[in-house]
């Protein structure tokens, strides 16, 4: 996805648990410029995305928030795709280790870990995916796509 996106730079923010757990991103053979920010809280992962949407200057944003955090809500996921619609700009917004919640995100894709054991017609270790067109009425999956340009 990211290689697919016009010139310019990503800003790609985490907070500190995303960072601790999953290490920093790294994009090198992809061409792609990153502006990392290393962020403590989620709150401030909200508010550097909401930022960069409003710039000229980058290509798309990313932010990547670990579990469950109160400023994380409907209005807060319905503002970026509001600011991401009109910057059109796209926004990604990774959450680890989120349980399902409302989202104003335009799709969601939830990834997990490996099944546990064969089944029949899928060997083990097999990782597994789902998008959220199949979920409850306005619960999303854990990582969100914010929309932005089509």
């Amino acid at each position: 996805m990211l290689a697919a996106l016009p010139p310019g730079l990503v800003l790609w923010a985490q907070d500190r648990l995303s960072r601790a757990e999953f290490g920093a991103p790294f994009l090198p053979g992809m061409g792609r410029d990153l502006l990392r920010l290393d962020l403590t809280r989620p709150v401030d992962v909200l508010a550097a995305l909401e930022d960069g949407l409003q710039g000229r200057a980058l290509a798309a944003v990313v932010g990547e928030i670990h579990g469950f955090s109160p400023a994380l809500n409907f209005t807060a996921t319905r503002r970026l795709a509001l600011r991401a619609e009109a910057a059109g700009l796209p926004c990604w917004l990774i959450r680890h280790a989120a349980r399902p919640e409302p989202s104003a995100g335009a799709n969601a894709l939830a990834a997990g870990p490996p099944a546990l054991g064969p089944r029949p017609g899928r060997p083990a270790g097999a990782g597994r995916s789902a998008l959220a067109g199949g979920t409850v009425p306005g619960a999303r999956r854990p990582a969100l796509d914010l929309g932005g340009a089509p």
